[in-house]
């Protein structure tokens, strides 16, 4: 099994969500983070003060799939996500050694 990590746009995790069901990936996690952009960020306005951000609001999503899955899931989130920045996404793939269900508590090797 693999653990698939992506870094989009907030407004591309509907879309993502939604061809990842296509696929039929059943669960993903989703995180709001803040992604460093030493190149400059955007200029904001604060209380009749500018400055530049240098951090983006930035979404994580991530899924567990089994090894026949990783590419049509890495090829479905990079078509619905593609983008001429660069720097405005990024996927990893992780190697999943083991599960464990916490609620059941059993462990499981990854498959």
């Amino acid at each position: 099994m693999k653990k698939i990590e992506a870094i989009i746009q907030p407004s591309d995790v509907e879309g993502v969500k939604e061809e990842l069901a296509r696929i039929e990936v059943r669960r993903m996690i989703v995180t709001e983070v803040n992604g460093f952009v030493p190149s400059g960020g955007r200029r904001e306005v604060y209380r009749g003060l500018r400055y530049e951000a240098s951090f983006v609001i930035e979404a994580k999503v991530e899924i567990v799939v089994t090894n026949g899955m990783v590419e049509d899931a890495v090829r479905v989130m990079g078509e619905k996500v593609k983008t001429n920045e660069s720097g405005q996404s990024d996927v990893r793939v992780f190697p999943l050694d083991e599960t464990a269900r916490l609620t059941l508590g059993t462990k499981s090797a990854a498959m």
